[in-house]
């Protein structure tokens, strides 16, 4: 089950242990964060593993024909009795990840030989009979490279896994001590092949949890695309790429491609960081006016005649845009006004709007916990439109200098267009922050262990990364001996 720590463990991490040591102009979204507040996190963790651990049940294992006919091995009473975890993560061009775990295991056992085949009777043999502890400590490092597959994926791969067997203490009787030391080296040359077989499942197990669908609307779709900058270096792990996003009603992918480049993370705070180009944002509104044009109704009335007029969104063009100090929506297009139900003219016009964006919990029925929601606020607007008659003229003026805009139309489509934030499996965020920057927002946040929605309620049992080691952990079945089968316990 140690194995089964590990994968939990490592999940976390992937998707903790993210750095940014430079990102390309054409990616439009990263996720970094350093090795640091990982190490920190897992220390945190070691005491709810041990918790996990001693929760474990083990089953009562009983055999016959223990290398002979008829002699029998009862194990009963199994229990973890103590347990110890040293973890640690390091980073340089690969995740590696040193743990030291020592355990003692107990129980009551019995080695016999039937005296009635058919009977209960059962002499014990070599003295092999009571109250017994197991206590092996183990040293193991495991390493993975990460890069994006061809397709956009992610590609974990181990690296060479080391596993030492530093002690395996008992108080076995002397036969079954006598065959354990015998058998020692061929013990840790199982260890070694077991830790590296397991280091392939879970470099397997990861690439396939990477969500490559991050967002499914019924309008778009959002999916993830590594990039070549998803490498790991010296205390960072890069997870670069971009976020593709695709109309459902056409299938075509939106047309925006990024142009900023994104940050270099700081690899030295304690936070996880996400930075999204402003593009992700304007090819989900491109997708929106696939299903319906967005358009802001604009009125004025002049010597009491009442001219209805209404901008339209040419959806060529982006509509948000991010710099240090102001963010802005504009809607650019077809300006087109009427009287009684009479179209008057149409001309080019951009409408520029100031844009609020905070970070918000998700509704529940989202597939992410935590969002970015862009909002327009009730001011002041600026109105730009080419050349138009003296008429044309007349009205964009009174627009200019007299309409109040009517936001609720827009904000609607915004409300409908959140920018998510992915959840990380095995972490939950907290003291979330939002900054922009020329191009792209960034959202920071602290990260820890999310707790496990099945782990019990009950206050000695662990609610955190660990939880699901009660699990698995009680699924652990009698080992196979070679020659003996299982049997009723005597």
């Amino acid at each position: 089950e140690v194995f089964f720590c590990f994968s939990r463990m490592l999940l976390f991490a992937v998707w903790l242990c993210l750095g940014c040591a430079g990102v390309w102009a054409s990616d439009s979204v990263v996720v970094s964060a350093p090795t640091l507040p990982l190490n920190a996190l897992l220390q945190s963790e070691i005491s709810a593993l041990v918790n996990a651990t001693l929760h474990v049940k083990l089953p009562t294992c009983c055999y016959d024909d223990v290398g002979v006919k008829h002699v029998h091995l009862d194990i009963t009473s199994l229990a973890f009795q103590s347990a110890d975890y040293g973890l640690a993560v390091s980073a340089t061009t690969a995740l590696t990840f040193a743990v030291n775990a020592s355990v003692k295991v107990g129980g009551d056992y019995r080695l016999c030989l039937h005296d009635d085949p058919f009977g209960k009777g059962c002499s014990t043999l070599e003295g092999c009979k009571g109250s017994f502890y197991i206590a092996p400590a183990l040293g193991l490092t495991l390493g993975f490279t990460v890069a994006a597959t061809g397709t956009g994926g992610l590609l974990v791969r181990p690296t060479p896994s080391t596993a030492t067997l530093r002690s395996l203490d008992n108080n076995f009787c002397k036969l079954f001590r006598d065959e354990i030391s015998k058998y020692q080296s061929k013990i840790a040359e199982s260890l070694q092949k077991a830790v590296g077989e397991a280091a392939a499942a879970l470099a397997t197990k990861i690439s396939h949890a990477f969500p490559s669908v991050l967002v499914r609307t019924p309008v778009f779709s959002l999916q993830w695309l590594l990039s070549n900058t998803t490498s790991v270096t010296l205390d960072t792990l890069t997870l670069g790429g971009s976020w593709v996003v695709r109309a459902n009603k056409t299938g075509l992918a939106a047309p925006f491609a990024a142009v900023h480049r994104l940050p270099s993370m700081p690899a030295t705070d304690n936070q996880l960081h996400l930075a999204v180009e402003q593009s992700v944002i304007n090819n989900m509104l491109w997708a929106r006016q696939t299903e319906h044009a967005i358009a802001v109704p604009l009125n004025a009335s002049i010597d009491l005649q009442k001219h209805e007029c209404l901008l339209t969104q040419n959806a060529s063009l982006p509509m948000v845009a991010f710099s240090s100090t102001l963010q802005t929506f504009t809607i650019q297009g077809s300006l087109a006004c009427s009287t009684q139900g009479k179209a008057e003219f149409a001309v080019e016009a951009s409408l520029l709007l100031g844009l609020n964006a905070t970070v918000t919990a998700a509704p529940p029925s989202s597939n992410h916990s935590f969002e970015v929601l862009l909002s327009l606020p009730r001011s002041n607007f600026s109105l730009v439109a080419g050349a138009c008659s003296a008429d044309c003229q007349t009205v964009v003026k009174k627009l200019q200098s007299e309409v109040q805009l009517d936001v609720d139309v827009i904000n609607s489509i915004l409300q409908k267009t959140p920018v998510p934030l992915p959840n990380l499996p095995g972490v939950s965020l907290k003291k979330l922050s939002l900054t922009f920057d020329a191009g792209y927002l960034q959202v920071a946040a602290a990260a820890a262990p999310a707790a496990v929605a099945h782990a019990t309620a009950v206050s000695t049992r662990p609610t955190t990364l660990w939880g699901e080691l009660l699990q698995t952990g009680n699924a652990i079945k009698c080992p196979n001996i070679p020659k003996a089968h299982q049997d009723g316990c005597i």
